[in-house]
């Protein structure tokens, strides 16, 4: 089945068969169709898995397209914070192939010359594109591993439409993940997000009043669910919740309803944790608990309210960053810089995009903390390992930067099998380059499919000049 059939089905579903969903419903129930439709985009249209099955159709490489339907992003020069007077730059990047997976371990090499009268001590910076979970750059100097400071920088792709529009008319619940290097040269064309990875990140220090479902009693009913339900000014209230799996929301009437269709008395063994209702802003002025039965199979239908379905709520306040740990979401291997770093980047990404924001996208308007600090981790930035050096006059050192890379890749169409790596020569960074070179080793493993440094290994070109005037490079390859 071809992608584009698919989304025919899917258009077909949303006109067909929900109108007639709600040619039956009730009123009071018409919120909930729309809200599952919604949501079954949401599940459907993932964003990694949407990009994957929906992206760029020529195949990546074939007749010069450089789109990819999963983008890695291209590998970035080293810069300096700061005055880069007096120091130059040559730079080889070698992409080894020995792996024989859809990857490459690329090693960035620089050798910065003082070419001043006088020693020179500096902060180094080498960015990298990926999400928290990719793999981090190891750096050395002269040989030996220093000390590093990472300072990933804020997501700054926005958010696109169901169908992978990005028209903002088009709605906004899902990332937009970038797609070719233009999207990396227009986020790093100035210095200004360089400085926002650099800056101090926000805290997650705002209020939240918490409301905890829990001790779920019931009685001769079958599939139960418990909701809480209530009114809210959307301009002046915003609702998170956590343990929850499904939620009603009426933006015109201010109309809430959070529900828990897995409910389990306290007495079962494995009975599900706690579910909670977070509220942010003007707290609640009233809400209604309300028990269901057959809450699975009858979702959308009226009349299933139950009396023999409660539990306990138990209301307190706290911080945000407070009811992370406490639900135990931040849990960096014990490590306190980097669970302070994942919380400042939640705060960052709710004011840029979220429930902090003047404009919220409508994936963040109103989620679970888990599917929040999801996103935190899985969007695409760019993040710069920072490390300090000194170079004494007239002399040199060698920076070296090894890392896993995985390709950037098509799913479908006639360039499936093809792997994309590339490189930025100048993007971002303020040093003086007097030369660039790249090579290719383990390439007994692969066939250059499309390129534009100019490898030959069947004549034995392995290293070649880059043009410092050429911003970018690009190796399209197919696994022998």
């Amino acid at each position: 089945m071809k992608a584009d059939d698919l989304l025919n089905i899917i258009g077909e579903a949303d006109d067909k068969y929900i109108d007639s969903a709600k040619q039956k419903a009730s009123p009071g129930w018409r919120r909930w169709i729309a809200t599952a439709a919604a949501i079954l985009a949401v599940i459907i249209l993932l964003p990694s898995l949407f990009s994957f099955l929906f992206g760029p159709r020529s195949g990546a490489g074939s007749s010069g397209d450089l789109s990819y339907m999963i983008y890695r992003g291209p590998i970035l020069p080293m810069s300096i914070q700061g005055n880069a007077d007096g120091i130059s730059a040559r730079r080889n990047v070698n992409f080894d192939f020995s792996s024989q997976n859809r990857e490459s371990l690329i090693t960035d090499t620089y050798t910065l010359t003082n070419e001043s009268g006088e020693d020179k001590t500096m902060t180094l910076l080498y960015p990298y594109s990926g999400g928290l979970n990719d793999p981090v750059p190891e750096i050395a100097v002269n040989g030996a591993a220093v000390e590093i400071s990472c300072h990933p920088g804020p997501y700054r792709f926005g958010y696109q439409g169901a169908y992978g529009s990005k028209n903002p008319d088009a709605g906004s619940i899902m990332p937009n993940h970038p797609e070719q290097f233009e999207d990396y040269a227009d986020l790093l064309a100035d210095t200004a997000y360089m400085e926002a990875a650099l800056d101090e990140l926000p805290s997650l220090d705002q209020t939240a009043y918490v409301y905890r479902l829990s001790n779920y009693v019931y009685s001769g009913v079958e599939n139960p669910m418990v909701g809480m339900e209530f009114y809210a000014d959307p301009t002046k209230t915003q609702v998170f919740n956590y343990g929850m799996n499904g939620f009603s929301h009426d933006s015109e009437t201010g109309f809430w309803g959070l529900y828990n269709s897995g409910i389990r008395p306290s007495s079962v063994e494995d009975h599900p944790e706690d579910s909670y209702v977070i509220i942010l802003g003007e707290d609640l002025k009233d809400y209604t608990l309300q028990g269901y039965r057959n809450g699975m199979s009858g979702l959308w239908e009226q009349g299933h309210e139950s009396p023999n379905v409660s539990c306990t709520v138990t209301r307190y306040e706290t911080t945000l960053a407070a009811l992370f740990s406490e639900l135990g979401l931040i849990s960096e291997q014990n490590d306190p810089e980097r669970n302070e770093m994942i919380l400042g980047l939640t705060a960052e990404l709710l004011q840029t995009y979220g429930a902090l924001s003047d404009q919220p996208a409508e994936r963040l308007d109103t989620c679970d903390l888990n599917e929040l600090l999801s996103e935190v981790y899985t969007v695409q930035r760019v993040s710069y390992l920072s490390f300090s050096v000194t170079i004494p006059a007239g002399a040199s050192i060698t920076v070296e930067a090894v890392q896993v890379k995985q390709a950037s890749q098509d799913a479908t169409g006639p360039g499936k099998d093809r792997d994309g790596y590339d490189l930025a020569t100048r993007l971002g960074s303020s040093l003086h380059f007097t030369e660039q070179s790249a090579s290719i080793s383990g390439y007994e493993n692969i066939k250059i499919v499309d390129q534009n440094f100019g490898f030959k290994p069947g004549r034995g070109i392995t290293e070649v000049t880059l043009d410092l005037n050429e911003p970018h490079y690009w190796l399209v390859v197919r696994q022998k």
